[in-house]
């Protein structure tokens, strides 16, 4: 009886050491893309626990136009975002779950632009999902967010198990992936990027739209679930729409959301409704019709934060001497960056007639 129990033993030994193994074999193959996601996500995996003040949650029209360092370095608080390009507002609720695992922040500042934009089809981006869940950990959390959508993937094993879309990548396994073993990484920028590029956009008379326009029926019902769980969970949050090249309309879209917030007693930020007073060029401080460049993002920061500290009680945590010397490095190493984005913007715009506030103010 005692050599079975010690066989028994073995055996399961063997199958935790095979798992914990799999497990960071999983993390490891898992590829490195252009879009920074993994460096986001991950980056967010490694924060020290309790460290940050507010957290973003949303797709690239949040990441975009708030820069985490210039957040930290004019007004002393620690933002992250945790955000994918294009995530699906029906996959926000779980973001808030996987960052409230570790993090206790004291504002969400929450994406409403995806509420706007999505269709009453309620199409699914199975790449996003993909890019959102296969940088995610693996837990309850991330296993209840794929099988919301289940009946709507074409595969959803490879959702649960991402490894199976990874495993032939093998000849693209460079060592740098060895550190993803933990998929708790360092981000040396705080998922933040300076992006120098530029495009002229048309700004649309909508000061005087006071009209609204129904959001399709799988926006609202997304939109009500959450704001009855951010209620019963009592989290501090902000939606925020930022500007893009806004028409009439999204603002009707966008009175009738406030509507909605509204209801629920939460708050509710339309930037675009102030971009003059924002001082937004839309000649000079985007690089697509939906994101501002890196000159447009310290207006967009700047101007929130203002905001923020007017409306918003938003105590700073205590911080170790670790977590402190990391945001001041993020900080200096945003700084050095945007000097030199700043200049190759520069040269961009004067070259189509165009000016940009001096660096110094800037800075």
């Amino acid at each position: 009886m005692k050599e079975k129990l010690i066989a028994i033993g073995k055996v399961i030994c063997f199958l935790l050491i095979g798992a914990v193994l799999f497990r960071m074999y999983c993390y490891m193959i898992r590829p490195l893309d252009s879009e920074h996601i993994r460096n986001r996500i991950t980056g967010f995996y490694a924060l020290e626990d309790q460290s940050v003040d507010m957290v973003g949650i949303g797709s690239s029209a949040i990441y975009r136009f708030i820069n985490s360092a210039y957040v930290y370095d004019h007004y002393g608080y620690t933002y992250y975002s945790f955000c994918i390009p294009t995530m699906g507002c029906e996959f926000y609720k779980y973001a808030i779950e996987e960052v409230r695992k570790t993090q206790s922040p004291d504002l969400y500042v929450i994406e409403a632009r995806r509420f706007l934009k999505l269709g009453e089809k309620n199409t699914l981006n199975e790449k996003r999902l993909m890019q959102l869940s296969g940088n995610m950990k693996y837990s309850q959390n991330r296993w209840q967010m794929i099988s919301s959508v289940v009946n709507r993937l074409e595969d959803p094993s490879s959702y649960y198990l991402d490894v199976m879309s990874y495993h032939s990548d093998w000849p693209n396994f460079k060592p740098e992936n060895f550190k993803y073993y933990n998929n708790s990484v360092k981000s040396e920028d705080a998922g933040w990027t300076n992006i120098s590029r530029i495009k002229e956009l048309k700004k649309h008379k909508i000061e005087d739209v006071t009209e609204t326009a129904e959001l399709s029926a799988a926006a609202e019902d997304i939109l009500r679930d959450l704001c009855e769980y951010c209620k019963e969970e009592q989290l501090h949050v902000i939606f925020v729409d930022m500007p893009f090249e806004m028409t009439k309309k999204y603002k009707k879209k966008s009175n009738r959301f406030a509507e909605i917030i509204k209801e629920y007693g939460l708050s509710f930020y339309e930037l675009n409704d102030e971009t003059k007073e924002m001082g937004i060029d839309y000649k000079t401080d985007f690089y697509d019709k939906s994101h501002v460049n890196c000159v447009g993002a310290r207006k967009t920061t700047g101007y929130f934060m203002e905001y923020l500290m007017e409306h918003e009680q938003i105590p700073q945590k205590e911080r170790t001497d670790a977590v402190t010397s990391y945001w001041e490095r993020v900080s200096e190493m945003e700084k050095e960056d945007f000097k030199i984005q700043y200049q190759k913007l520069k040269e961009k715009v004067e070259s189509s007639g165009h000016y940009l506030p001096s660096l110094e103010e800037l800075l």
